[in-house]
């Protein structure tokens, strides 16, 4: 990009650019039709970013509008230069910087791009056009001259031009939630079509974020459909198979909707609601009980214990010695083969509970999984409530044969310590939390409850009742 800068923009050719270029019909159309958007546009905007502003050739219709603040980008300070001497009112912003480097969070409603994504090729133009987008919140306007997928000519053509397939460009547009608003076509004689392509922002990412399981989430408002949440998972599979539980019918009120799946991605409905009440979590069980009566086959892909709890615990291998880990992990693996596998949904805890006027909805259900760990749920979810409603769930799971199977014997407690053991120290261990991780490893070593709630001893006073 620098070698393009030193032969076409810096020292004579950048005082010569606008002079050479006046008459020209494309110059012209390009000028004509920036003024024709911005007056179709102009109540939605507050604020333009140019990239790259070359000697300012936008600055005189732009700087037209007082409401209208505007932000030029551009590698040439030579150009930058050029571009300073229009700006008569001082009221350009204007940044010496390269966009394939440009890091800083500058945004504006409208982002425009003339005359830059032919002078490099297409691997280059898709990091420009995502950088570009990246910035605008509501329109982009760029030149670009395409050819279609027929094609069979040279890609490189005359001495700095790069042809660009439609279908190409089409693509980024979509994959950066775009959509095609207007489209401008200038008629030369050269290779290619030229036109200039107006955009406008179908969705705008309001966060992004690692969750506690260090998976993306990313919250957004779709200007069609209002707001979602595109939220990572295991892997493909594990996406499907969530899509597919819960869209059936007798689960699929308990869900958001999932729009569409994009790889190990998931596109689900934003739903409005309440964070459930604690006094109200009894109805938790009643959604668990369904979610383990589903008539499920099939594999998850994905397996909360296995996949996710296991690989955790091993982390602290070298605090409390690889074959204590491996002798943990035995139990839970051995025992496992004594359950039937379930639905099982390990995260459901308050924060992902709303009520809402159709019932009780589950949201970040990433975890979702068919699994023979499923007694894991309630620990989960004791685990997250206050303490003086524990006891309260606790009875209340242990006394529907249909959540637990048979009851909780004493010979379990080996498993669901175990478990729970491996649950912890992991969590613990990415918290940096070491002091607690030998804390529990004493209590479970002393064979101390260190359940979130001790079900066995309730068993063993609900029994003798």
């Amino acid at each position: 990009m620098k070698d393009l800068i030193k032969r076409f923009y810096q020292g004579f050719n950048s005082k010569t650019y606008d002079k050479a270029r006046k008459n020209n019909p494309k110059w012209i159309f390009e000028e004509n039709i920036l003024s024709q958007v911005l007056k179709e546009i102009h109540d939605n905007i507050e604020s333009v970013i140019d990239v790259p502003i070359g000697t300012g050739h936008a600055l005189e219709v732009l700087l037209g509008y007082n409401k209208i603040t505007v932000t030029g980008i551009d590698l040439s300070k030579d150009m930058i230069k050029m571009a300073k001497t229009k700006d008569t009112r001082g009221k350009v912003t204007f940044i010496n910087a390269d966009i394939f480097s440009y890091e800083k969070d500058v945004r504006a409603d409208l982002v425009i791009c003339y005359r830059f994504l032919n002078l490099v090729d297409w691997s280059n133009a898709t990091m420009a056009l995502t950088t570009m987008m990246g910035m605008s919140n509501k329109y982009f306007l760029f030149t670009i001259r395409t050819v279609p997928d027929t094609y069979d000519g040279k890609i490189f053509i005359e001495d700095k031009i790069y042809l660009h397939l439609l279908s190409n460009v089409q693509k980024v547009i979509r994959d950066n939630y775009f959509e095609v608003s207007d489209i401008y076509e200038f008629a030369d004689e050269r290779v290619g079509d030229y036109k200039i392509i107006l955009c406008k922002r179908t969705r705008q990412i309001t966060s992004c974020r690692l969750n506690k399981n260090q998976r993306i989430v990313i919250n957004y408002n779709d200007f069609h459909s209002g707001l979602g949440k595109l939220y990572e998972v295991h892997n493909a599979l594990h996406a499907r198979f969530i899509e597919e539980f819960t869209s059936r019918d007798g689960l699929k009120d308990y869900f958001p909707r999932i729009k569409s799946v994009q790889n190990h991605f998931i596109d689900a409905e934003w739903v409005e609601g309440e964070l459930l009440l604690i006094e109200q979590w009894p109805e938790v069980l009643s959604l668990m009980q369904v979610l383990y009566s589903s008539n499920t086959s099939g594999e998850s892909s994905f397996d909360y214990v296995r996949d996710l709890v296991i690989p955790r615990f091993l982390k602290a291998a070298t605090l409390l010695g690889r074959e204590t880990c491996d002798r943990i992990i035995k139990i839970i693996e051995s025992s496992s083969g004594k359950y039937e596998k379930r639905l099982s949904h390990p995260d459901l805890i308050p924060g992902n509970v709303l009520k809402t006027a159709n019932g009780i909805v589950v949201i970040d259900n990433e975890l979702l999984c068919f699994t023979p760990h499923y007694r894991i749920d309630i620990l989960n979810m004791l685990h997250n409530l206050p303490q003086n409603h524990r006891g309260l769930i606790a009875q209340k799971y242990l006394k529907q044969k249909s959540l637990i199977g048979d009851s909780v014997q004493k010979g379990e407690k080996e498993y669901f310590s175990a478990l729970w053991l491996a649950r912890q120290v992991g969590s613990l261990i990415l918290s940096g939390k070491t002091s607690e991780v030998f804390q529990i490893w004493a209590r479970y070593s002393n064979e101390q409850n260190i359940l979130p709630y001790d079900l066995f001893s309730l068993n063993e006073l609900r029994s003798n009742d």
